[in-house]
């Protein structure tokens, strides 16, 4: 798994701007890029998180990926990890229940190199 790193204007608050917490659940707005060469975070795109994977979009393998790309980040059980919205979309919210803000920042930031 690969994280680019960020440039000076994706800091924590650009990052931040991406995310929603509500009752114990933390919604990541995601731009999903399949057929990558690898799976890897790739910086923003607007005001999302933009997120490569290598699988296709078909079949659901490319929704498949990233949320296996978010639990292995976060070490999460993927019972955890959801997408809440925009299966056939570029634009996604994925849905980690039982993280904050400030975890998913700390593990976004121990894969960045």
């Amino acid at each position: 798994m690969q994280v680019k790193s960020l440039n000076a204007t994706e800091s924590a608050e650009a990052i931040k701007r991406a995310l929603t917490e509500k009752s114990g659940t933390l919604y990541v707005s995601v731009h999903l890029q399949p057929k990558a060469s690898k799976t890897e975070f790739a910086g923003m795109h607007g005001d999302a998180l933009k997120v490569r994977v290598a699988a296709p979009a078909v079949e659901n393998a490319a929704n498949e990926a990233c949320l296996s790309f978010f639990a292995k980040m976060l070490r999460l059980p993927k019972s955890n990890v959801a997408l809440h919205s925009g299966k056939t979309s570029r634009r996604k919210v994925i849905a980690l229940d039982g993280v904050s803000v400030m975890q998913f920042l700390r593990a976004l930031s121990a894969h960045v190199r």
